[in-house]
């Protein structure tokens, strides 16, 4: 499977990348690095990673819209209990989450979950978060402006919100569930251009979520960042498989039964 996506990315790669520069200048600076990441790309680089816990891959995730500070406690408790790495949450519940539990690592979901608010609205929608104290923001890209082809305008969304966020995390959904094979390879280029943290890819609220064969793809692209999973993970025997393959964080409200059941074994 990981030489027939490295080959067919690798055939799509120029002509993705002279799409985008026809409009972008910036991605002629990250082209050979992100080509060398593809090649370089190796799932043995990651078979060990798991080691004792597993628990540290998890965002503990609840972004549905009937969430309640009940829910947030839980998540919140559940999330120091088991050692998950982040809380994901709805924005106004940020500032909520951080008043709860000294320490906690809180992330947030920025333009979600459709993507196509107004840059500027994103913008400010992160200063709000960061200002609650979100540790790292989870933006949706704007799949709209990226199947009309306007590059400059996605990079430039993504590279604006990054310099909000500055130092803080920025994962940047991709939603692959809409994409073809191009508009996910480009996505992922244009991503990294923009100084994105992660890609991402889905936001759970479409049709499919998380496949391994799309975290191969993302993963061989951001080979020296980071790949997030999210959507429809609620297995451990799948987590195993994204980990042995290179994904970082792995976003699900599945997280804790995962997680005993892993620590059983």
């Amino acid at each position: 499977m990981v030489e027939k996506i490295r080959s067919s990315l690798l055939s799509s790669y120029d002509s993705c990348i002279d799409k985008i520069s026809k409009e972008l200048n910036e991605v002629e600076k990250f082209k050979s690095r992100i080509k060398e990441n593809i090649v370089q790309y190796n799932p043995a680089d990651y078979a060990s990673r798991s080691g004792s816990s597993i628990s540290i891959f998890f965002d503990h995730t609840y972004l549905k819209p009937d969430c309640t500070y009940e829910i947030v406690d839980k998540l919140s408790s559940e999330c120091i209990e088991y050692n998950c790495k982040t809380i994901c949450i709805p924005p106004t519940f940020v500032g909520y989450a951080k008043t709860r539990i000294r320490d906690l690592q809180v992330a947030t979901v920025i333009g979600f979950p459709l993507g196509y608010t107004f840059d500027k609205t994103k913008q400010q929608e992160t200063s709000l978060a960061l200002s609650f104290g979100a540790d790292e923001i989870d933006m949706v890209q704007n799949v709209s402006m990226l199947k009309n082809e306007q590059y400059t305008y996605v990079y430039q969304e993504i590279a604006a919100i990054k310099g909000v966020c500055k130092d803080k995390i920025l994962k940047v959904i991709l939603e692959t569930s809409f994409l073809t094979l191009e508009e996910k390879i480009i996505s992922c280029i244009i991503a990294y251009c923009a100084g994105a943290d992660f890609v991402k890819t889905s936001t759970g609220f479409s049709d499919k979520g998380a496949t391994l064969e799309d975290i191969i793809l993302m993963k061989m692209i951001f080979r020296d960042r980071s790949v997030k999973a999210s959507g429809g993970i609620k297995t451990l025997d799948f987590v195993k498989e994204l980990i042995s393959h290179g994904v970082d964080r792995i976003g699900c409200s599945s997280s804790i039964g995962i997680i005993k059941e892993y620590e059983s074994k």
